[in-house]
Formats: C-alpha cells, sequence, structure tokens
C-alpha cells in the first residue's frame, strides 16, 4: 500500500513537470533557431520554428546574423513576412555572406513594437552567390608593418615580394603559401615595384635600379636594361597586345620580350597629377590619376584621350584590373613611403568604355589598413587582395557576383 501512494506521488510529480515544461502563453512569442542547410558556395538556408504564438500578434519575423570576425560588427538583417503560424520556416539566403566567416544566426519576431529572438546557432559561411567578398585566410609571413610588399601573378598563382627580397608563391587551389628564391636586388623602405605578365612569364622592375627582371619557372633573372633616364617611382605595370608595359609619372615604355626591344610610348597628359591606376583592354590602356581623372590610351595611334572621372576616393594607389569586356578600379590603398596611412577605401567599380557607365559593387565589410605591408593579383576571374596585421589577412573579391 505504501509503494502504491508512494508511486501515485511520483507519477502525478511527473505529470506536473511535463506541463511545466511547455512554454505558456505569454504577450511575446517563443521562438527557435533551427541549425542552417543547404549550406555552400551560393549561400545558405536559414531555418527557425514558431514554438508558441503570444497574446499579441506577429507584425514581422525574419533572421538576424551577425559576424565578430569583422571591423566593425557586422549585422545583417532580412524580414521573411508579416503573419507567421505555429510550426517551422524558412528562407535562402543568397547575399551578404562572406565566405570564411563565422556568423551568428538568431531567428526574430516583433509584437507590439517589440522584438524577441530565438537562440544562437553558428554557421560557417562558404559565401554567397550575390555577393562579391569573401575571406580565404591569414598567414604568417617574414614580413613587418614597415615591408613594402607587392603582389604578382603568372596567371596561376600569386605571388608576393618584400623590400627585404623574399618571395612568397600564392597557390589559390590549395590556399597555402610557400617560400621561393628570393628578388634579385634588396630595396630600401620606400622602395615601389611594378610587374607585368606575358605568357606565363612575369617581369619585373623597381625603383631603385634600372634592370627588367624576369621570373620563368620559379627562377630570377634580367632580362634587359629599361632605357629610361634614371630609377623612377610610381610605375604602373600590365600586359597589352604583343608587349608588356610600365608607366609612370614622366615616362611610358613598351617592351616587346620576343624581339628584346622597347619603344618610349607617349606620356600620359597628367597635368602634373600621377597615375595611380592601369590595366588594358582590348588593345587600349585605361588608367586614373590622382586627379580622378580617366585616360584610354590606344596603342594602334599612340596617343591618350580623356574619357570619364573615376567617382571614388582616391588614396595613393588604385587596385585596377579587367574581367568580361569592364576594367575595375577600387579600394584605395596608401603606401608610407608617400607619408600617409589609414585604411583601404573599401569601393570597388566597373566602368564600361562603350557606354561610358559605372557600376558600383558593394562595399568592402571590413576595415583594413594598407601602407605598406599590401599586396594584390587577379587569378582565374578573382581579385586575391592582402594586408599586414600581426599576420596576413588575404580576401577576395569575385566580380562575377553582383
Amino acid at each position: 500500500m505504501k509503494l502504491t501512494i508512494l508511486s501515485l506521488i511520483l507519477m502525478t510529480a511527473f505529470v506536473v513537470g511535463c506541463e511545466d515544461a511547455e512554454p505558456d502563453t505569454k504577450d511575446f512569442p517563443f521562438l527557435i533557431t533551427l541549425d542552417p542547410t543547404n549550406i555552400d558556395e551560393t549561400g545558405a538556408t536559414f531555418r527557425g520554428e514558431l514554438n508558441k504564438e503570444g497574446m499579441s500578434p506577429v507584425t514581422s519575423y525574419g533572421f538576424i546574423w551577425t559576424t565578430h570576425d569583422l571591423d566593425p560588427v557586422v549585422t545583417h538583417k532580412v524580414i521573411i513576412g508579416e503573419d507567421v503560424t505555429p510550426g517551422t520556416f524558412e528562407t535562402r539566403i543568397d547575399s551578404l555572406l562572406l565566405g570564411g566567416i563565422s556568423y551568428e544566426i538568431r531567428a526574430f519576431a516583433t509584437y507590439s513594437d517589440k522584438t524577441v529572438y530565438g537562440n544562437a546557432v553558428i554557421l560557417y559561411s562558404q559565401g554567397s552567390e550575390k555577393y562579391p567578398w569573401g575571406f580565404a585566410t591569414n598567414v604568417k609571413l617574414n614580413y613587418n608593418n614597415l615591408d613594402n610588399t607587392f603582389g604578382s601573378t603568372d596567371g596561376t598563382n600569386g605571388y608576393v615580394i618584400s623590400q627585404n627580397r623574399t618571395a612568397y608563391l600564392y597557390d589559390t587551389e590549395k590556399n597555402t603559401f610557400s617560400s621561393i628564391d628570393p628578388f634579385p636586388t634588396t630595396g630600401n623602405t620606400g622602395v615601389d615595384f611594378a610587374s607585368a605578365t606575358k605568357n606565363g612569364i612575369q617581369y619585373f622592375i623597381m625603383s631603385t635600379s634600372k634592370n627588367l627582371y624576369k621570373m620563368d619557372n620559379l627562377k630570377w633573372s634580367v632580362q634587359s636594361i629599361i632605357p629610361c633616364s634614371g630609377p623612377h617611382w610610381d610605375y604602373l605595370g600590365f600586359s597589352c597586345a604583343d608587349d608588356i608595359y610600365f608607366l609612370n609619372t614622366v615616362e611610358f615604355y613598351g617592351y616587346n620580350p620576343e624581339t628584346d626591344s622597347w619603344k618610349n610610348n607617349t606620356m600620359l597628359p597628367q597635368d602634373f597629377y600621377p597615375a595611380v591606376g592601369g590595366t588594358c583592354l582590348n588593345k587600349k590602356v585605361y588608367t586614373v590619376t590622382k586627379a580622378h581623372a580617366v585616360w584610354e590610351y590606344s596603342i594602334e595611334l599612340n596617343s591618350w584621350k580623356k574619357i570619364a572621372v573615376y567617382p571614388g576616393k582616391i588614396n595613393d594607389k588604385l587596385i585596377s584590373f579587367t574581367y568580361n569586356d569592364q576594367v575595375y578600379f577600387g579600394l584605395s590603398y596608401h603606401r608610407f613611403m608617400y607619408g600617409s596611412s589609414g585604411p583601404i577605401d573599401n569601393k570597388m567599380w566597373s566602368y564600361d568604355p562603350l557606354t561610358d557607365k559605372w557600376t558600383g559593387y558593394p562595399d568592402f565589410p571590413n576595415t583594413i589598413t594598407s601602407e605598406d605591408g599590401f599586396f594584390f593579383f587577379f587569378i582565374k576571374d578573382k581579385l586575391f587582395f592582402g594586408n599586414y596585421h600581426g599576420d596576413y589577412s588575404i580576401w577576395t573579391f569575385n566580380p562575377a557576383r553582383k
């Protein structure tokens, strides 16, 4: 009999405990954030559940996602609808997700001008198809924040070279760096580099030498002597048609590797404003000066004409490249040798020479300083750029994702 009474007491307690575990009907709804699914390079599916309705009607619901890996902290929000019934809900997020970044996701609902959130779940993002920015890796390189670093490419791999001669190869497939033979000449704190690539062979010049250096199969040599009046600063390098070109404040040289011949081309009519970025598209050179003027150079006519005005901010230099019959300029960065410092500009622009139209991309979502520990290269339809911040953070920009 005692056992029966004790059993009844325990059963009663168990039933009461189960009833208390259910959420009471409150003024606010009770939400659960579920793990995201279908995570790939195109985005992720966010999922939530309305476990119990509140006494006040829901006026909107959706998700927020936050990352603490960026400076400043970034939070995005998507509203799915205005009314929600008990059960699960989801939405596909195909934008505003950086690849290689962790996000904290929460479901939310608003009621009576108030907001209630579900629990937080973690998403390790692989990117999103409508967002061009991504994070590649953090890596330790044998540089410091005062070393002037420079990026180049042979069309397959990226390369990072420093004034202290140290050089690295960046494998875009493996996302790894490996040390290679050092650059032939040591530079000083303010040394400047430029490079151009032809048929997978890289050609380099530096501001403190008249040599044209060549890297072929990871081996360095002196290819030629630049017929300039002396070493100069601010060189830009690019290949165009049959030649490679080097442009700076006072000179514009073309070099043909097959014939080992130089040509002194018509100088940029810059009005005392130096070129800060340049690239080649369809046998024409496009460059931007510090005065925001966009100039077009015709190889066939050996002449320049001013065609547009760059709409973005200019610090000391601009990242520049071509993709799908567009020229790209942006992420203007500082150089310590010019006595300036600070974060890069977070804008990237494409320009269509046929329509004379500029198109802006979503802002780069992080704050990074540039000064001298900064490099970039464009490989396989993707821009890679890095900066020194205790180690090197390597970021990406995919112009196909808008």
